[in-house]
């Protein structure tokens, strides 16, 4: 079946804010603790569940942290293998990755499919929803 592709909106920025917002919704985190919360966040991006929206918390290039929440504004094609970690920020970053596909840590490759009768669909959803929201990810999982 593969990974689905996945749009989130930003929704806080900064680690502090974002701290925040994590104590104030603590019961519905998986995390025991502040601290363990603050040193995932310091090494990697995560995927988790809040009243059931899907949010994702990506530590940028720059160090500073964002949260983003996930809309259904696109569709879930096309489709990937491998559940790459890939972030992608624009129209352009995603039909490069499309071109290429994913190799995982193992060297296995994985190209991206879909129903060809619906790229023209899935492809217009992705190109409005980057023209709408320039400062939205695209992600795979």
């Amino acid at each position: 079946m593969g990974c689905h592709t996945w749009a989130y909106l930003p929704k806080i920025k900064g680690k502090e804010n974002i701290i925040k917002y994590w104590k104030d919704q603590q019961e519905w985190y998986y995390w025991e603790d502040e601290h363990d919360f603050i040193e995932w966040g310091n090494t990697k991006d995560y995927l988790f569940d809040v009243y059931n929206s899907w949010h994702f918390l990506l530590l940028q290039p720059n160090n500073e942290w964002w949260l983003y929440e996930s809309v259904s504004e696109i569709s879930d094609e096309p489709r990937i293998g491998g559940y790459p970690d890939k972030v992608i920020h624009s129209e352009k970053e995603m039909l490069e990755f499309m071109g290429t596909g994913f190799t995982n840590d193992e060297g296995k490759h994985f190209d991206f499919y879909y129903d060809a009768d619906r790229y023209d669909i899935f492809m217009k959803g992705i190109q409005t929803f980057f023209q709408k929201h320039p400062d939205g990810i695209i992600t795979f999982g």
